[in-house]
């Protein structure tokens, strides 16, 4: 039997049926027809293969390993060697880096002494969780540019400092950044952002009401980690229903240098527990209330002269606050900037 013929139609893209054929209810020739979840799924399958494996010969691959092989074992990066070679090499440097995790290259990591000294990225946790996305409209970076300048000059600069990978407990720091002065609390990591929420309602509490806790932390620049993803909890006061306490604003994704005044503070707390050294679930509160005492005691010199963040703040931080805090004075020839001072957390 003869196969039967093809529709010109369907010779001519989108090479299917046209919807107003006459015909379309008796024809009889071959029908082409078109259904949207498999062609998604040819698609995926075709854009997955085409970047996975090796896309150059055998010859080509083994071409290149004669040039990198032995110059990557001298000590050249892989950067380097493309800069050389680029022309000579049948992929680019990031297909190369590749390719190595794949075995195809003949160099382990110990001959990358750079990769070696790296970590493993952070894979996504087994059940694929995901944080929800949170609104920051009329809190990014910029809207805090937009203060005015008496309200960005007392603002208050968040984050948080980590022990080990695995300790259940880290450091929530407060720097007041008008008078370099660090307010240091120990938190639950498991349960964030609720440990934060918690401790501005112990402060809030503490000062009596959120006129008070405005005139101090009315102005609060954090960074994008989850601890503080509840801006909603951190702005209401726990004393007023319906009023806020202050405003909060978030640094750009990757630019911790726009609250450099924390960052470089946290330089003093880690001479006391070094990171990579520091068990912070060992630390109790008043252990961190003493950390903090240290390191707000400890002289600063700036054009005026030189001070003390315990002193230019008790301006404006009331007394109470700091004994309920257990924050206090620590005399100039006591103060200790040593990982002995916190034996106890810190491998020797």
């Amino acid at each position: 039997t003869c196969a039967l013929p093809i529709c010109k139609e369907t010779e001519k893209w989108p090479y299917v049926c046209p919807k107003d054929c006459p015909k379309r209810g008796w024809c009889r020739l071959p029908k082409c027809s078109y259904d949207a979840g498999d062609a998604d799924v040819s698609y995926r399958e075709t854009l997955s293969s085409s970047r996975s494996g090796i896309c150059c010969t055998q010859e080509e691959l083994d071409a290149m390993n004669a040039i990198v092989v032995p110059l990557a074992k001298q000590g050249q990066s892989l950067e380097a060697i493309w800069t050389e070679h680029a022309g000579e090499l049948p992929v680019c440097v990031r297909s190369a880096y590749k390719y190595q995790e794949l075995g195809a290259v003949g160099l382990t990591s110990l001959d990358m002494p750079r990769k070696a000294r790296l970590l493993p990225r952070r894979r996504p946790d087994a059940k694929g969780q995901k944080r929800e996305r949170v609104d920051r409209t009329g809190r990014t970076y910029d809207d805090f540019n937009g203060l005015p300048v008496e309200d960005k000059a007392r603002v208050v600069q968040g984050d948080s400092v980590e022990g080990y990978e695995w300790n259940g407990s880290d450091i929530l720091s407060l720097h007041l950044a008008a008078h370099a002065f660090q307010i240091y609390l120990k938190k639950d990591v498991k349960s964030s952002p609720a440990p934060v929420v918690a401790w501005l309602d112990v402060i809030e509490g503490e000062l009596g009401s959120p006129e008070a806790f405005e005139e101090i932390f009315g102005i609060l620049l954090l960074d994008r980690g989850a601890e503080f993803d509840d801006w909603a909890g951190m702005e209401r006061s726990c004393l007023v229903p319906g009023a806020r306490r202050c405003r909060v604003f978030y640094c750009d994704a990757q630019n911790s240098n726009q609250k450099s005044q924390a960052e470089r503070n946290h330089e003093r707390l880690r001479r006391i527990l070094p990171k990579k050294r520091s068990d912070f679930d060992k630390l109790s509160v008043w252990d961190v209330a003493v950390c903090c005492s240290h390191v707000n005691s400890y002289p600063l010199a700036r054009k005026s002269g030189t001070f003390r963040p315990i002193e230019a703040a008790a301006a404006v931080i009331p007394q109470h606050l700091l004994d309920a805090l257990g924050i206090e004075r620590v005399p100039a020839d006591e103060v200790t900037l040593k990982p002995y001072l916190m034996a106890h957390a810190v491998e020797q």
